[in-house]
């Protein structure tokens, strides 16, 4: 039985093999690597970037193992290596993991799904803090980041929208007020219904009963059932449609 490898110099340069050749040269076309201070090399300054985005370690531990393996580096300085790599790991990554075939979308037609995550420190009980994120359905890529405290709830307002914006999120973002604010920008929505979160009319401004909607419906059955939204302290209400399941 073969032992696992597990000094990381082994490691790491068996790493470098499973790469593209050119991701050296990359590192260089794209600014990442541009002279040799304290990083000497491109297969260095990846290994950083390994340190950071492959085994999570924060800045501080990234650069005292820098530190250890070859010279002194500050936290800050290993920041600014980092933000420097964005496009070489973005190019890298889009060549080895080419995105599927997809229909192309309209002109000026963008697909941003949002949703938040809780954050818990060392040690910690509860939520201290939670993750906004905004990404790009089509690119995989980040629109916009934003971390509050734990006061702050999900909600599309967290989000800059506009015309051909289509917001997809979880019923976590099912607020009526955050629905309002995104429509009058151009933007649409998508979401998960929270049905005491959210208070649905039907077309004639009656409350909306899902039961006696669905009653006659199929089982295992889809059915489209026109909605208005009304927003506390908004005077015009929402239209939209929910697919309500039987």
């Amino acid at each position: 039985m073969q032992v696992p490898l597990t000094d990381p110099e082994t490691l790491f340069e068996d790493l470098l093999q499973d790469l593209p050749p050119e991701t050296m040269q990359m590192a260089r076309e794209f600014k990442a690597f541009v002279r040799a201070k304290k990083v000497k090399t491109p297969a260095q300054l990846l290994r950083v970037v390994f340190l950071y985005c492959g085994l999570d370690k924060p800045l501080r531990e990234v650069a005292g193992i820098f530190t250890a393996l070859s010279e002194s580096m500050t936290d800050q300085s290993v920041a600014e290596r980092l933000r420097a790599c964005g496009p070489w790991v973005k190019a890298l990554l889009g060549g080895m993991l080419p995105m599927p075939a997809v229909n192309t979308l309209p002109p000026g037609l963008r697909f941003v799904v949002i949703d938040a995550s809780s954050i818990q420190a060392p040690g910690a009980t509860g939520t201290d803090h939670r993750l906004h994120i905004a990404m790009d359905l089509m690119a995989l890529q980040f629109i916009e980041v934003l971390v509050s405290d734990v006061h702050t709830g999900e909600t599309l307002t967290h989000c800059t929208l506009g015309a051909g914006d289509v917001a997809v999120a979880d019923r976590g973002d099912a607020h009526a007020q955050g629905i309002h604010e995104a429509v009058p920008q151009g933007a649409e929505g998508i979401v998960r219904l929270h049905p005491f979160s959210v208070v649905l009319h039907d077309p004639t401004g009656q409350p909306l009963s899902f039961c006696s909607a669905l009653k006659r419906q199929q089982l295992a059955t889809i059915r489209p059932l026109e909605v208005g939204i009304q927003s506390a302290g908004e005077p015009q209400e929402g239209r939209g449609w929910v697919q309500a399941s039987r």
